[in-house]
């Protein structure tokens, strides 16, 4: 099993993982999910799934972006890219089907991003 490592956010200590192979699993169910009849209820759990691993990634990325200078051109496309992925994360899932497959493959593009960046950590 592949980890990353986060700081507990509650307590501030400790290290949490980030089970990067549960994260890909998920996103390879919602890449498959272009082959098939999406069903209301699979796409509402696969954007909630979602929702849960973007929680974690956020959170690594922020301690990440924490620790690059100040004023930094790569500290400020970081806190760009985390400001639109916090604001995807709270959103809640649009109610037509189409709408909320949309809404999953946008959760699924910023799980990849931030995977892609916290592994060059």
């Amino acid at each position: 099993m592949t980890h990353l490592h986060t700081t507990d956010a509650t307590t501030g200590t400790g290290a949490l993982p980030v089970d990067v192979e549960t994260i890909n699993a998920t996103l390879a169910t919602a890449h498959s999910m272009r082959r098939g009849r999406l069903s209301p209820d699979a796409v509402a759990t696969l954007h909630l799934t979602l929702r849960g691993h973007l929680a974690v990634l956020l959170d690594a990325a922020r301690e990440i972006a924490d620790a690059l200078p100040t004023g930094s051109f790569d500290r400020h496309r970081m806190e760009i890219h985390l400001q639109r992925l916090t604001a995807l994360h709270v959103r809640p899932i649009a109610r037509s089907t189409g709408a909320a497959y949309s809404d999953v493959q946008q959760l699924v593009r910023g799980c990849d991003w931030l995977l892609v960046h916290l592994d060059r950590t």
